[in-house]
């Protein structure tokens, strides 16, 4: 029986009939470090563990490329990985991305003693970190405790990555009651399944249950999830900045802390926060951009440039970087005057990012900025008609926020139809946050505006009904268009005044209250047309 064999019976439990060799045997590791001589190292410790499967990667670049070809069970990967991704920038990607399975173990080396270093390697949940020097025992044990969470943990993870989520609850149930040492992690996988599902009142008996009993940090932070999910701004401000105080390393709980002061319309509070939380780490892109974002909202477009240009810089030949970070940068240049530097943030975007599905629309925009700030208004208007007719004949998903902003200049500059229709197709998605909600919301209510005050100035221009049938027909194939579509409405509304039993006036009444529906126009209007 080998070294890790044994180990392994002295850990579970194990008879030597039921576990001839290790668990890691059969198990593929992909090691990432960029030194040949400590790959080799990390080979040689998993090769006595059992394992007979071993591939290498120098560089965060590499371990994408693997893992998108083939699954691994085992990632070994050194923190201090290459010039252009540390291994807590790859792990954000990876998870991110849904690169790898949920199933699939993630370790982090480093030698970082520092606090500030260790809280940035914990920050993103890898299932354990080793602190350098190590033997080949330590790293079998913490190996072999995630490899047993992961084994527990795998039907419901399986159930979770098939969609099927009252199964995958069921599943952590039966996890809770067959094996208690897990019990707390089952409880934690459940409670966030439900608050992605949206069951927000079951996620908060359970959280408010475990609160009661004990302080535990991530159930007071789920808590406060509910909370923000059900509105209550106040009580979960209130229970994320007590968390804050017992436990100033809780980054994620600033980030939370961040958004639903943002939420309250607390922005320059907001900031602070984040800004507190980037004085213990400063690694997290994700902050990085709400804090640029946040400092641009108020008014601080120095800053601004200063976070988006290192968010940039941080991204950059990585599958993280988005053209709304030039986007955001070349914003904070324009609103400082310095429209030299935006338009070679421009030209750096479609240089890094040339073929993505957005990139050349986000160009467009950049540019329509600068022109509009040069107060060429003539050009600005017809790059930005550009980047409109780029948007219609695009078929991949776009980014939210880029249709948003969009769908914004469009109105800015009275091209209200097409500033609709974006928005409209922003509204249909589930994929926005609520800022971009909010942000579609007011361009809708603007156009519903605009659109019944005309409907109550404007005389009406009679249609024959053959006429009347084929401009419906338009707006149905066409897009919705607020000149036209008040013409229809108002002329059905006309004719079946004075024709009601018409069967071609009672065809064109449904199809119009349908193409209202469909294109979310004026509720109320709506249902006196469409009856």
């Amino acid at each position: 029986m080998s070294k890790a064999a044994s180990l392994f019976q002295s850990l579970s439990g194990a008879s030597d009939k039921t576990s001839e060799a290790s668990p890691l045997a059969g198990k593929k590791v992909l090691i990432a470090d960029r030194h040949a001589s400590t790959r080799m190292a990390l080979r040689d410790m998993v090769t006595q563990l059992g394992v007979a499967n071993v591939i290498n990667a120098n560089s965060a670049g590499d371990v994408i490329r693997i893992v998108k070809n083939a699954i691994v069970d085992i990632i070994l990967c050194e923190y201090k990985l290459d010039e252009v991704r540390d291994g807590q920038q790859l792990l954000e990607e990876l998870r991110h991305e849904k690169l790898i399975p949920l199933s699939t173990m993630f370790m982090m080396i480093t030698n970082e003693r520092s606090y500030k270093q260790v809280v940035a390697v914990a920050e993103f949940a890898p299932d354990d970190y080793l602190l350098k020097p190590f033997t080949p025992d330590q790293l079998y044990q913490r190996l072999l405790r995630a490899f047993r969470k992961k084994q527990i943990f795998s039907k419901a993870y399986q159930l979770i990555e098939d969609g099927k989520i009252d199964a995958a609850l069921s599943e952590c149930d039966s996890v809770m009651t067959a094996q208690p040492r897990f019990a707390a992690d089952a409880l934690r996988l459940k409670i966030d399944m439900l608050n992605t599902a949206g069951r927000h009142e079951e996620a908060e008996q359970l959280l408010q249950m475990i609160v009661n009993s004990k302080v535990v940090p991530w159930a007071q932070m789920g808590l406060a999830v509910v909370r923000y999910n059900q509105d209550r701004l106040d009580e979960a401000e209130k229970l994320v900045e007590g968390l804050i105080g017992e436990k100033e390393e809780y980054l994620a709980a600033y980030d939370f802390l961040a958004e639903i002061k943002k939420e309250m319309g607390k922005e320059g509070e907001a900031l602070e926060v984040l800004e507190r939380a980037g004085s213990i780490s400063g690694f997290n892109v994700k902050r990085m951009r709400k804090t640029g974002e946040l400092a641009a909202a108020t008014g601080d477009h120095t800053k601004a440039a200063q976070v988006f240009a290192k968010v940039v810089d941080r991204v950059r030949d990585s599958s993280l970087i988005r053209s709304a970070d030039f986007s955001n940068l070349s914003k904070a240049f324009v609103a400082q005057g310095r429209l030299d530097e935006a338009e070679k943030v421009n030209a750096d975007l479609k240089r890094t990012l040339r073929g993505a599905p957005d990139t050349e629309i986000t160009a467009k925009l950049i540019e329509y900025q600068r022109l509009l700030a040069q107060n060429k208004t003539a050009e600005a208007d017809e790059v930005l008609l550009q980047a409109v007719q780029l948007q219609l004949q695009n078929t991949a998903l776009l980014p939210a926020t880029m249709e948003a902003d969009l769908a914004e200049a469009c109105f800015d500059r009275s091209h209200f139809d097409h500033g609709f229709n974006i928005a409209r197709k922003v509204a249909l998605r589930g994929d926005i946050d609520k800022g971009v909600r909010g942000r579609i919301e007011v361009l809708l209510d603007q156009y519903r505006e605009r659109q019944e005050a005309r409907r109550k100035a404007a005389p009406l221009r009679k249609l024959p009904v053959d006429e009347l049938i084929h401009a419906i027909k338009r707006l149905d194939e066409e897009g919705w268009s607020d000149e036209l579509g008040e013409l229809c409405r108002r002329n059905v509304e006309h004719w079946t005044h004075e024709d009601p039993a018409s069967p071609e006036i009672q065809g064109a009444h449904k199809r119009l209250g349908a193409i209202m529906r469909k294109y979310g126009i004026n509720a109320a209007s709506s249902e006196k047309v469409a009856g």
